[in-house]
This record gives C-alpha cells, structure tokens and sequence, in this order.
C-alpha cells in the first residue's frame, strides 16, 4: 500500500487566508501562495475537513488509500482516489440512505463536486437536509441542464432509475424548497431563485397546499416535482 505525506494547512474562513500565509511563511516548503485553489473534503468520523494541500506534494497518480499528516496521520477513503474536488453533495432518495463512502460506485463526480448516493435510509425534507448538514454537505442541487442530464445518466447506469414509473422507489430530494416569505422556489443550499427549471408539465401544483419541496424522478428520470 503506497502512503503519501504532506504538510496541511487548515483554513476554515477566507478572511485567515492572509494570516495563514504569514503563520507558515516560515515553515520549510510551504507556501500558501504555491497552493492551487484545491479544497478537499476529508471524512474523518463524519466530521469534515476543508484542507488546502500543496500541489506538488502529490504525485501524478494519487494511491487509493493515502495518509495526511496533519495533527497526526488520517487515513483518506477511497471514495476520494484519484481526484480531489471542491465540495460534495448528497443525492438522498426519499426511501433509503447509506452513506457508503467506500463504494466508488454510489458517487459520481460533476465537475468540482462529488456527488453520494444515498439510498437504503428513508428521511422526510427536513430530516435529509439535517443529515447532510451532520456530514457537512448538502441535498443536491440541479441548477443546470448539464447537471440534470449528467446526474439522471448516472442514475440510470447504476440502474438507480431502472424502473422509474413504478412509484416512489426512484425519487430523490434536492435542495430546492418554496420560500415562504420570498413566494419562490429557491436552491436552499446557495440561497439563489431558479434560474433554469425543469418541472414536469403542469408543475409545481401544490397538491393540497402543503408541496413546498423539490424532488427529482416522479414519473421521469431527471423531472421536477413538488412534494
């Protein structure tokens, strides 16, 4: 098993950039300034965290499992080999959610984000945005086509959505919610208005007044609901 080690800075807040620099100015081989604007989510006990690392520290082919030394030596999951990403999201199914960080197979990267499929753990809205909130993550967030189509052919390889108009089976949240005070829909997770849609026909319906969030996969993959 190949282990890499490298010095880590932690940043938690923009505004520690400056004194950061300072602090490891004098520090042998490190230097903020030759850091790449490379964020990586480290799952330590369900705890993250957002670590800057010096790129060239790492080698062309990252190992699958590989340690940090920072504050003492973390083994690294291998969900994360290979490529590191800015941030993650949960994809949460209305039924089921396992947080199956081992499984290269349930996550899939779109762009800067990993995104988790989390699929044996059923949870309403509120309770799955609280448990991405615990991981320091959040629903996802379909905010452009590109995404949409990505994430649906995802699905669907995986055979997640293989049977997709039987019921409930392949339905997911998002991060989208109706705002009360605002009277739109809103992505909660960036707080920003839907600037690209992609509901099904004749919704959002707000079937018996009480449908104030957003799902994806009720009657087509990649469709827009409110529930």
């Amino acid at each position: 098993m190949l282990f890499l080690y490298a010095s880590l800075i932690l940043l938690t807040n923009t505004y520690i950039w400056l004194s950061a620099n300072s602090q490891v100015a004098a520090l042998k081989h490190i230097n903020l300034i030759k850091i790449k604007n490379l964020l990586i989510n480290v799952f330590i006990c369900k705890n993250v965290y957002n670590i800057y690392i010096l790129e060239k520290l790492l080698p062309r082919k990252t190992p699958v499992s590989f340690h940090y030394q920072f504050r003492g030596s973390f083994k690294f999951p291998k969900i994360f080999a290979a490529k590191m990403f800015l941030k993650s999201s949960v994809l949460f199914s209305l039924h089921a959610i396992i947080a199956a960080y081992d499984k290269a197979e349930t996550s899939v990267v779109l762009g800067l984000y990993r995104f988790l499929i989390v699929d044996q753990l059923k949870l309403p809205w509120d309770n799955a945005l609280q448990y991405c909130a615990n991981m320091n993550m959040t629903l996802f967030t379909p905010n452009t086509e590109e995404r949409t189509e990505k994430l649906s052919q995802f699905l669907t390889e995986i055979n997640f959505v293989d049977k997709p108009n039987i019921g409930n089976d392949y339905i997911y949240w998002t991060s989208g919610k109706y705002d009360q005070n605002r009277k739109e829909f809103i992505w909660y997770s960036t707080g920003e208005q839907f600037n690209y849609t992609n509901w099904l026909p004749n919704m959002p319906d707000n079937w018996r007044d009480d449908e104030f969030c957003v799902e994806m996969g009720f009657r087509e993959v990649g469709k827009w609901n409110d529930n």
